[in-house]
């Protein structure tokens, strides 16, 4: 490997590593935005069981759908990066496969 090789190696090494952890920061912020908000949801339930109120009631409501929205694009995020690893994968593949044809090639013509 030349000096050039190893500088491009090490960037894109690094820049993945750096993608990685803002991947995994990103889906831990999420959890705990799930956690945070079923926390306050659970607390405010059960003093609205303890005494119903209007206000309890309309805190609830007013929970509920910022959670179902948060687990619903946990979970398509999630599918979303494993099709694009998928991809990334498949056409990593393909060049490879290029860059090995393109050089059993040009042996064949030194030949």
């Amino acid at each position: 490997m030349n000096e050039s090789e190893k500088k491009l190696y090490n960037h894109l090494y690094y820049r993945r590593k750096k993608e990685q952890m803002t991947k995994e920061k990103d889906a831990g912020n999420i959890s705990k935005a799930i956690l945070n908000l079923e926390a306050i949801y659970n607390e405010v339930s059960n003093r609205h069981l303890q005494s119903p109120s209007e206000y309890s009631r309309m805190i609830l409501e007013n929970l509920e759908r910022p959670i179902r929205v948060l687990r619903q694009y946990k979970e398509l995020k999630e599918v979303f990066e494993r099709r694009i690893e998928y991809i990334l994968g498949l056409v990593r593949s393909a060049i490879h496969f290029t860059e090995m044809e393109h050089k059993q090639l040009e042996e064949e013509d030194d030949l």
